[in-house]
């Protein structure tokens, strides 16, 4: 293996371990809420594994608002080998990470020859802050899946035009017969990794643009033939003396500008040859548009004006770079704010335009200035808020490939700085001596913050907590950190947080929402009704009226509450939930008739619908409907064997019809299932009593008090049953109590009667 090889492997492990190092915390990290639910914690699909059924479901079905079925079979195969252990999800990221770094710097020494200038880049690229939320957050598996094929697409792209590791060869159409055929294969494989890269994310649409840059640097296609590598002589160079060299090579560096029509006749093929990639791309975009716009995540401009959007848009690029050279106070979501001052906007205008002019007035000298500094600004495009997704002004994850640019900007500009002070210093080594010292500075540096910055993403706790802590005003953060306490249980902390949610968007309807849903598990009906009304009146969707009515019922405002689920079956008339619990608030009206017709339409929406099956048969039950009723219950019980209720209720159709050995088998199926089920031990006991079979009864009458000791109903039949075995002492004690419990039970009455008189009642 030669020297250059050697280094190169030397480099390789070092990225590699160094990256490996630097993040290995994130194994032991759990998922959060925070998108992680829909790709994973939450997805069914996902969860089942990768196979034919949940490949297709990927293909037809959008996540989180998007169309990324590559991505979504990553997170399927990690739920295969793994499960639902979070650390080996994050360490599939972080696997992927590092072999995004180790291809990035194979590719930019392959195409440039400048080996420590792509090793800088690669680790920056590692190292650098801004890329934690891509490396350390499972949802955005996408991030470092794209960048993969990304880099994989210009890879082969590369290799298809001619110049890579070893192979930098001439224009692919003076090649033989055989090269080009494997140059084909490499066109093909290209446009297949881009295909990849966008179903992973569609943020890759500008890939195209990117492989044009690349054509113009370092891979030369606009000009007459590529350039030799660092350190090798140029062939029409190596006749010439030493001191003729030096002469010529100045030349080299400025060559005249081409002619306009030549540098248009050699653009044309080169746009023609990218035309499947726009075409991929145009595809690409239509399902994006059209899946964003179905999901309702994409905001038109009446609600963000194209102005405020340009404005975001240009403060956006500046704050991005601003955010890399000083990586402070980072979190997973910045909300837009209020319009920015004009002369901000201003200055950042300025900027961006004024470098732009620089890297064009140099792209002939310094081609790297030119094509780094676009590849940012281009690859940034989809994602700059033009075309608004959400609610975020910018996210550090969408940095992950375009700071790539950047980074070869400081690199190679970098570079040249110090060949400048070489020729300046007669030695030359304390420049580079100084560079080195700098970039390993740097490099520290951002390992360092980025360390600091892997712990906010240990859990969603810590996540919320930390963007609460460095952005103002973050409702979003408030919002998320009062759904995980409400999911724990943490009641009066989930409160406090949709509060703070409120005070910094009063208008945030679902903070109203979720706030009226927790006061109303607290008892707060008042205050819960009244969030639930803010809600709807300011998005008056079908879940926030159908919520409200919810609270309307809990509260006992039986007849709002059936206006409100009336208007969210307006809203939604496909909806069995509304349907179920109107019928819950008619029966309470005493309306069974209509109760009863709104549980069969919530039963012919959703034929599993336990619940409403369960229901249904109540009703019937209650109208003396017992064949129906039965048909019902078991129909209730087939779509859920572990309810207690349902065999309750059969068995009191079963009694009712006479046929007692089978009501008791089903209530005791009912007290096997729910011990604790006072009405089915106390119908086991009437049960048992009726087949005469008191010594079995009065043990689940007694039960049936112990779980119910206020219902005299029970303590009336245990009486009768004690009075019928002798006990009449015991009877009459039980008597006593349900005249307690019920003054105006005339039966209890009488029977005390007989037994203060008689022997007993007969």
């Amino acid at each position: 293996m030669g020297a250059p090889r050697k280094q190169s492997l030397s480099i390789c492990l070092f990225l590699a371990l160094s990256t490996l190092a630097l993040y290995w915390p994130v194994t032991s990290h759990e998922f959060v809420n925070y998108d992680d639910t829909d790709y994973v914690t939450q997805n069914a699909r996902v969860q089942a594994g990768l196979n034919a059924k949940s490949v297709a479901w990927s293909w037809t079905s959008e996540v989180a608002r998007n169309w990324h079925p590559v991505t979504m079979w990553s997170h399927m195969l990690d739920c295969q080998f793994f499960g639902m252990k979070a650390g080996w999800h994050h360490l599939t990221s972080l696997l992927l990470h590092v072999a995004n770094t180790l291809l990035l710097f194979l590719l930019l020494k392959g195409l440039t020859g400048a080996t420590w200038r792509s090793a800088w880049v690669a680790a920056l690229f590692a190292f650098h802050p801004l890329h934690v939320e891509s490396v350390a957050w499972v949802a955005e598996r996408k991030d470092v899946l794209s960048a993969l094929f990304f880099l994989l697409t210009i890879w082969a792209y590369a290799r298809y035009a001619g110049k890579s590791e070893g192979n930098r060869t001439a224009s692919p159409v003076t090649r033989s017969p055989i090269s080009h055929l494997r140059s084909s294969t490499f066109y093909s494989l290209s446009l297949v990794c881009f295909a990849l890269g966008l179903m992973s994310k569609p943020m890759l649409v500008t890939l195209p643009f990117v492989l044009l840059l690349l054509d113009f640097w370092p891979l030369e296609r606009f000009g007459k033939g590529p350039r030799p590598r660092e350190g090798e002589r140029p062939r029409e160079l190596k006749h010439l003396p030493k001191s003729a060299e030096a002469s010529a090579r100045a030349k080299a560096r400025a060559p005249e500008r081409p002619p306009f029509k030549e540098g248009l006749g050699a653009c044309l093929p080169l746009l023609v040859e990218k035309l499947p990639f726009f075409l991929l791309s145009a595809a690409s975009s239509v399902i994006t548009f059209r899946v964003q716009q179905s999901g309702g995540a994409m905001l038109d401009v009446s609600n963000f004006p194209l102005s405020a959007r340009i404005a975001n848009a240009l403060m956006s690029y500046s704050r991005y770079l601003g955010k890399m050279v000083w990586p402070g106070h980072l979190a997973p979501l910045y909300l837009r704010k209020a319009p920015w001052p004009a002369w901000q906007v201003g200055l950042a205008a300025l900027f961006l335009v004024g470098i732009s002019v620089i890297a064009l007035r140099f792209a002939r000298r310094r081609p790297y200035l030119a094509v780094g500094w676009f590849w940012y600004l281009g690859t940034l495009v989809p994602v700059i808020g033009l075309v608004q997704v959400g609610m975020q002004s910018m996210a550090d994850r969408y940095t992950y490939i375009p700071l790539i640019g950047i980074f070869i900007v400081l690199a190679w500009g970098g570079w040249d700085v110090v060949n400048a002070g070489s020729r300046i210093h007669e030695s030359g080594l304390a420049p580079v001596a100084v560079s080195a010292g700098v970039a390993g500075l740097v490099l520290a540096a951002c390992a360092m913050v980025t360390r600091a910055q892997l712990p906010y993403w240990q859990n969603s706790e810590r996540l919320f907590q930390r963007m609460i802590s460095v952005t103002e005003g973050n409702y979003m953060a408030h919002y998320n950190l009062g759904n995980l306490y409400g999911r724990q249980g943490k009641l009066d902390e989930a409160v406090r947080q949709y509060e703070a949610a409120l005070r910094a968007e009063p208008n945030y309807a679902d903070a109203q929402n979720n706030l009226g849903t927790v006061l109303l598990r607290q008892g707060h009906f008042d205050e819960a009704i009244a969030h639930h009304a803010a809600a709807v009146r300011i998005r008056p969707d079908y879940l926030y009226c159908f919520n409200l009515a919810n609270a309307l019922a809990s509260g006992g405002r039986s007849a709002e509450a059936t206006a409100r689920y009336q208007q969210a079956l307006q809203l939604d008339p496909d909806s069995s939930a509304a349907h179920h619990n109107l019928g819950l608030v008619l029966q309470a009206q005493g309306k069974n008739e209509e109760a009863m017709a709104e549980f069969r339409a919530a039963l012919k929406l959703q034929p599993d619908y336990e619940s409403a099956e369960h229901n249904l048969a109540n009703r019937l039950a209650d109208a003396g409907r017992m064949d129906e009723a039965t048909a019902h219950y078991l129909a209730a019980i087939r779509l859920d064997p572990a309810h207690a209720e349902n065999y309750n209720g059969l068995g009191i159709c079963h009694a009712m019809q006479g046929r007692l050995p089978e009501a008791e088998r089903q209530f005791r199926e009912a007290v096997r299932l729910k011990p604790d089920h006072a009405g089915a031990q106390s119908n086991l006991a009437n049960a048992l009593g009726a087949q005469n079979k008191p010594d079995e009864a009065i043990p689940h009458y007694q039960m049936a008090l112990e779980i119910a000791p206020n219902d005299f109903q029970t303590h009336y039949n245990l009486a009768l049953t004690l009075a019928r075995q002798g006990q009449r002492t015991e009877a009459k004690v039980h008597l006593t109590e349900a005249l307690r419990l019920q003054p105006d039970y005339a039966e209890a009455r009488k029977a005390l009667a007989e037994l203060d008189s008689g022997p007993g009642p007969k």
